[in-house]
């Protein structure tokens, strides 16, 4: 039994690698919730913690967030799941541990690593959220029938330590 919140998740559909070979640019993404719990596009705060500015914050990896997932596509085509990212922002408000939880649904651990990282490595705004835990859930499917794969992004629940 999955004893998580219901999550609002913005869609975002990021395009793959052009058919010559290079990379394609990272796309201005606004993602819009969808949820049938919430018509709100701010994520609430969490017991005191405001997540608006860390939701925005690390919104703008997508573009590394997709990296991640496309090279994980290259060995597995229908590659998805979910990949529940638990940070923990240190005293002095940098992120100081990204991890990968083990209820993650996607089933590439080097992908896995690669979005943890990633969200380790975004800088906050200067002493925001300092002692806080938080859990970023973000979910991966492949094109399919689409052009493109797509990146749902769960709110942020957060708690300060």
């Amino acid at each position: 039994m999955n004893s998580r919140p219901a999550a609002a998740f913005f869609p975002v559909a990021l395009p793959l690698a052009s058919a010559c070979g290079g990379a394609a640019p990272a796309p201005a993404v606004t993602p819009q919730e969808t949820s049938a719990t919430s018509a709100s596009s701010t994520p609430p705060a969490a017991a005191g913690v405001p997540t608006e500015e860390l939701q925005r914050t690390l919104r703008q990896s997508f573009g590394k967030f997709r990296t991640c997932y496309e090279a994980g596509l290259k060995s597995n085509p229908k590659l998805a799941g979910e990949v529940l990212v638990k940070l923990t922002i240190d005293k002095s408000g940098k992120i100081a541990s990204a991890t990968a939880d083990d209820a993650s649904t996607l089933a590439d651990p080097t992908v896995r690593t690669c979005i943890a990282e990633t969200v380790k490595a975004a800088a906050l705004p200067d002493g925001a959220y300092s002692g806080v835990s938080a859990t970023y859930p973000i979910s991966f499917a492949p094109a399919g029938d689409k052009k493109d794969p797509s990146i749902l992004v769960g709110t942020i629940t957060a708690t300060k330590q």
